[in-house]
């Protein structure tokens, strides 16, 4: 049954013209981010990326360009179509009489969610940084096939321990409020809501406020960001001393954001024990 849940899960979203809408829009905000860069004279013909800030820009692709604001929309979107196919068309009683369970219900639904929302992620963040790099004439002393291999290295780390945090705590909040509304109108507007109060505010009030927020609670921690920053790199151990940081408060960030993640589909959870046939 959860095999199932899982498949239909996906089937729904795909088949939905707003999904690959949003996708669309999701595609074409980070492509133009990377188009209009992120140094200052990169659009230049005769800009030279150095290796520095190549490495910068893997990390910048992935949170400026991809967690700040377009990739928790997309996210916050996917899990409002299924609250409203849920909801909408009593989708779980027609499940819960054949039998399905509801904690086997909720996890194939949330690993559908995950699954479409990692692989989306992960191939629009290698394809942004392939463009990025490539479009301004590569790194100095290195062949493309170097760059390529450390791209999807860097990538698929920062998508593992930087972005699918901050993805699961999205669906956490979004899946909360929909289930304890039983609609996906109100989880949209919390979680959009959310994710504008939250660039506005790290644009205007970043350094200006208390930086536990910034730096452990916030959707795209500053700890957790600074400390894949140079991992691996001339840079790394200055960095660390530099930004004060350390395993253990990677750890804070990423048991925070996972957390609200999973109380958000606990709750949920047990909303949907509530529902009757």
């Amino acid at each position: 049954m959860f095999r199932q849940t899982y498949k239909n899960t996906i089937k729904n979203l795909l088949r939905s013209p707003v999904f690959w809408f949003i996708l669309i829009v999701l595609v074409f905000t980070v492509m133009y981010d990377e188009y209009t860069g992120h140094f200052g004279g990169d659009t230049d013909p005769t800009f030279v990326l150095d290796y520095q800030n190549f490495v910068q820009t893997m990390t910048n692709v992935t949170c400026a360009g991809i967690l700040f604001y377009p990739l928790p929309i997309f996210t916050t979107f996917t899990v409002v179509l299924i609250l409203n196919r849920d909801y909408g068309d009593k989708f779980y009683e027609i499940e819960k009489c054949a039998g399905l369970r509801p904690s086997t219900y909720i996890l194939g639904r949330l690993a559908a969610l995950v699954t479409v929302n990692f692989v989306v992620l992960v191939l629009l963040n290698i394809t942004a940084s392939i463009y990025y790099t490539f479009s301004r004439g590569g790194v100095e002393g290195h062949t493309a096939m170097e760059l390529i291999k450390e791209i999807l290295i860097r990538t698929i780390r920062l998508d593992i321990f930087v972005a699918m945090p901050t993805v699961l705590f999205y669906i956490g909040i979004t899946y909360l409020v929909g289930a304890l509304f039983k609609n996906g109108i109100p989880a949209a507007v919390t979680s959009i809501g959310y994710v504008i109060a939250f660039y506005m505010g790290f644009l205007m009030f970043r350094y200006r406020v208390d930086p536990l927020y910034f730096d452990y609670l916030s959707p795209v921690p500053w700890k957790l960001r600074q400390y894949f920053h140079y991992y691996q790199t001339e840079w790394w151990e200055d960095s660390l001393i530099r930004n004060d940081l350390s395993i253990g408060k990677v750890a804070i960030c990423i048991a925070f954001l996972s957390g609200v993640g999973i109380v958000g589909s606990l709750i949920a959870y047990l909303c949907t024990r509530k529902r009757n046939v």
